[in-house]
C-alpha cells in the first residue's frame, strides 16, 4: 500500500523565512525472504552417488535443486527405522543427532517421503529444534499427512494429492526407469519454529516407531514473517493421531544377538520373585 506524507519544510535564505509545503511518497520496504539450505551430508544413513543404479534412490536429483521454490541441499537420505523395516532386517537408526545449525529461521522445510505405508494421520517421526538460549521444542510429521511412500504402483493421481496438510506439497514426481509401473515422489512440508526469535543451535531427528519409516533427503531454513503466519494458520488444519497410539497394544521384541547363554537366576532372587507376586 502507498503511503504519501505532507511535508514542511522551514528554510532561511536572504533574510527572510521561506515555507516549503509539498508531497511525498515513501514506500515501505518489502520484506526479503531469505533461505538457508542444511549440508546433511555428514549424517546421511546413505548418499545418492553410492546408491547401486537398480535402487530407485539413485533416480532422485542430486545437489542442490529447487523444489517448488525452496533449494535443498539433495545428496544422500536419512532414514529413520520403521517397524516394518525392523520387522525385515532392514534395520535403520531410531535417532540421529548434533546436526548443526546457529542460525534464526521463521519456518523450517523438509524435503520428506516415507518407505513402507501406514494409515493416515499416524505419527511417523520428529524434528527436535534445540535452542542456544537452552531448552528444545519437537516438532511432528505423519504418514499423508505430510508425506506418502517414496513409491507406488499405478497412477500418481491415484495415490492422492501427496498430503493432507496445506503446508505440504508433492513437488517431484518421476516414473521409475526401471518399471513402468513404479511412481516415485517426493514431498515439501513447511514448519513454523516455535521460537523463531531464539539460536537454534543444533537439530536432532527421531522416529515414533510406526510401521512406516521417515526418510529425509533435505532442511533448508526461511526467514519471513508472512509465510510464517501462512503456516500457522495451515497448521490448524492438520490432523494427527496421538503419538500414543503407535504403541497401543503391540510389545515387540527381537532377539538381534546373543553373545552368551541366558545366566541361570540365583537362588537368592527367588523369595524377592515370590514376594513380588504375591
Amino acid at each position: 500500500m502507498r503511503t504519501y506524507y505532507l511535508i514542511l519544510l522551514k528554510m532561511k535564505k536572504f533574510g527572510m523565512t521561506i515555507l516549503l509545503l509539498g508531497w511525498a511518497f515513501i514506500g515501505a520496504a518489502e520484506e526479503v525472504s531469505t533461505q538457508i539450505s542444511i549440508d546433511l551430508i555428514q549424517h546421511y544413513t546413505r548418499t545418492i552417488a553410492s546408491m547401486p543404479p537398480h535402487e530407485f534412490w539413485s533416480e532422485v536429483p542430486d545437489g542442490l535443486r529447487d523444489f517448488d521454490g525452496v533449494q535443498f541441499d539433495c545428496r544422500g537420505i536419512l532414514e529413520l527405522t520403521g517397524m516394518a523395516g525392523f520387522e525385515s532386517n532392514n534395520l535403520r537408526p531410531a535417532h540421529i543427532s548434533g546436526v548443526p545449525i546457529m542460525q534464526r529461521c521463521d519456518v523450517l522445510h523438509l524435503l520428506l517421503c516415507t518407505t513402507w505405508n501406514e494409515e493416515p494421520g499416524t505419527v511417523i517421526g520428529r524434528m527436535i529444534l534445540n535452542y542456544a538460549e537452552g531448552g528444545s521444542e519437537s516438532i511432528y510429521f505423519a504418514q499423508e499427512t505430510h508425506a506418502q511412500s517414496f513409491w507406488g504402483s499405478g497412477s500418481l493421481s491415484g495415490r492422492g494429492s501427496g498430503s493432507t496438510s496445506p503446508n505440504s506439497k508433492r513437488v517431484w514426481t518421476k516414473n521409475s526407469d526401471r518399471s513402468s509401473s513404479i511412481q516415485l515422489s517426493l514431498n515439501r512440508v513447511a514448519f513454523a519454529n516455535p521460537r523463531p526469535d531464539v539460536l537454534i543451535e543444533s537439530i536432532d531427528f527421531e522416529t515414533c516407531f510406526s510401521q512406516s519409516m521417515p526418510v529425509i533427503l533435505g532442511l533448508t531454513l526461511e526467514k519471513g514473517k508472512e509465510l510464517l503466519a501462512s503456516v500457522l494458520a495451515n497448521k490448524q488444519k492438520e490432523r494427527l493421531k496421538p503419538v500414543d497410539a503407535n504403541y497401543g497394544g503391540k510389545i515387540r521384541i527381537k532377539l538381534l544377538r546373543i553373545n552368551h547363554p541366558f545366566p541361570r537366576p540365583k537362588p537368592s532372587l527367588l523369595p524377592v520373585e515370590r514376594r513380588f507376586n504375591s
